[in-house]
């Protein structure tokens, strides 16, 4: 809702590729906030009010404008669904304009200054560089709201994730910050699971941790796995998953040991995407308070162990780092 875009879905189509030119040819936002009365009948990006949807659409713009390989983006759509939604009963606030013509004058205000100043933008647009030491922000994150909107992504983005086999592309990406209580990740990504696939499970109590689309970490010396359990079946695009943070390497979701203090959040979303955000405590670490350096190694695995990817170097947690810095990339 803020306009964020995760930088993997593009580095995997850069790799695919070799760096095709790319034309979003649909996008938008729409607010619950209308004058057509339109509904927003489903899942798509919906923000409450015309002010939020101005403002996520812009950095939408300036945000897709920074990839090099996007030529255009085309918005869906010029007005409003009718009242009372289209002849298949979708009924979305799409319009830059309502029913009746009258422009949504703040986002067309947002969007002709962002247009302007999108080639420029562009033209300075790379492929993100990897380091070794990666310096994150000191941020207030917020726990439990289901959204990534306050973390300062740009600044707390890591580097992108190597595949393992070639020819493989990224699937996801992490996020780190921290403050004087732990260390913040956050992990946006996707991949599909096939339930068959998965075997005779009985219950998700008995899911096989190795067949999981999961986040091997070790921080510092530690092992943690952040792995998604699914419902024993599929009965909709966004299953009821479960996000479990445990100590070490656990074989079954029901050895997974709960790591004092610390916390993990999935927010839910249409299949495949996963996001989620976690806190581990610096206890958790064997640490009294926030280091200096921290070194950490991420290994990134997707259903059915189908690919891997991963990312190894040193957090540096510095207060001065600013919020609105490019952080590792």
């Amino acid at each position: 809702g803020d306009g964020w875009i995760a930088p993997y879905f593009f580095d995997a189509a850069r790799a695919l590729t070799e760096g095709k030119p790319i034309l979003v040819s649909e996008w938008f936002f729409a607010a619950d906030e209308n004058r057509t009365g339109n509904a927003n009948n489903g899942h798509l990006m919906t923000v409450a009010t015309q002010e939020e949807r101005a403002r996520g659409a812009a950095a939408a713009t300036l945000n897709l404008a920074a990839v090099p390989e996007i030529v255009g983006l085309h918005w869906f759509q010029w007005a409003d669904h009718p009242a009372g939604g289209r002849h298949d009963g979708e009924d979305y606030n799409f319009g830059l304009v309502d029913v009746e013509g009258r422009p949504y004058e703040l986002l067309t205000e947002a969007l002709a200054a962002a247009n302007r100043a999108a080639p420029s933008v562009h033209a300075r647009a790379r492929p993100g560089v990897e380091g070794r030491d990666w310096r994150v922000p000191h941020a207030a994150v917020r726990l439990g709201d289901g959204s990534l909107a306050e973390w300062p992504k740009p600044a707390s983005l890591l580097p992108e994730m190597k595949p393992v086999r070639a020819g493989d592309a990224v699937f996801g990406e992490v996020y780190a910050a921290w403050d004087e209580k732990g260390l913040y990740l956050a992990t946006i990504g996707q991949d599909y699971y096939d339930i068959p696939l998965f075997g005779p499970v009985v219950g998700e109590e008995g899911f096989p941790i190795g067949e999981a689309y999961r986040l091997e970490l070790r921080l510092g010396g530690r092992d943690f796995t952040l792995a998604f359990v699914p419902p024993p079946v599929k009965t909709k695009d966004h299953p009821p998953m479960r996000a479990l943070l445990c100590s070490g390497r656990p074989a079954l979701a029901s050895a997974c040991r709960p790591v004092p203090g610390a916390r993990a959040d999935y927010f839910g979303a249409d299949q495949p995407r996963i996001a989620t955000e976690l806190f581990l405590p610096w206890t958790a670490l064997g640490l009294d308070a926030a280091p200096t350096r921290l070194p950490i190694e991420i290994t990134a695995i997707s259903w059915h162990r189908a690919r891997t990817m991963r990312l190894a170097g040193t957090l540096v947690l510095d207060k001065n780092v600013p919020a609105a810095s490019s952080g590792g990339k």
